[in-house]
C-alpha cells in the first residue's frame, strides 16, 4: 500500500527474493528523483518460498517508501519473476505455471507506469518476451510445439 515508509530497509531487502532497479538518471530541477525498484516476495503463510507477489517501491534518504503491490499470483502452481529487457527499456513482471504464461510490462524509466499485459494467458501456451528497437518479440508454443518467434 502506498504511503508506508520502511525504516529498516535491510530487513525487507533480505526477505525479497529478486529485485530490479528502474532507470535512475532522472533529474527534476537538478535534484535526483527517488530510486524506484521492483522486487518479488514469497507468501510467507504458505511456507513454500514460492514467489507470488511483485511490489514497486522507492528508496529515499528516509528509507523505502510508497510500496505498491503490482501483481499477486493466487494460483499455488504459479510463481512470479522479474526481468529487465536486454535494451533496459522495460521491466517484465511474469507469472508462470508449467503450462501457462503471463507477461506484464512497465517502462523502465517511468516510475508510475501501470503494468500492462502483453498477451492474455492461454492454458497450454508458454511464452517469453524480449524487447529491441521498438518492438516486443514473443517466443511461444501456441502454433508450434518447439516454439516460434513473433514480433508485436
Amino acid at each position: 500500500e502506498k504511503g508506508n515508509v520502511v525504516r529498516d530497509p535491510d530487513t525487507m531487502v533480505k526477505r525479497a527474493l529478486k529485485a530490479k532497479w528502474q532507470a535512475s538518471e532522472q533529474l527534476m530541477g537538478g535534484i535526483p528523483l527517488p530510486q524506484t525498484f521492483y522486487y518479488t516476495m514469497p507468501i510467507e503463510e504458505e511456507g513454500t518460498g514460492r514467489t507470488a507477489r511483485i511490489y514497486r517501491a522507492k528508496m529515499t534518504e528516509r528509507g523505502i517508501e510508497d510500496q505498491e503491490l503490482l501483481l499477486e499470483e493466487r494460483n499455488s502452481a504459479a510463481y512470479v519473476d522479474l526481468f529487465k529487457t536486454r535494451d533496459s527499456e522495460y521491466i517484465f513482471l511474469t507469472s508462470n505455471t508449467k503450462t501457462t504464461s503471463a507477461v506484464y510490462v512497465v517502462r523502465a524509466w517511468f516510475s508510475e507506469d501501470v503494468p500492462r499485459l502483453l498477451r492474455p494467458p492461454m492454458e497450454g501456451v508458454e511464452y517469453y518476451a524480449e524487447h529491441r528497437s521498438g518492438y516486443f518479440y514473443i517466443v511461444a508454443n501456441d502454433r508450434r510445439p518447439d516454439f516460434e518467434v513473433t514480433r508485436i
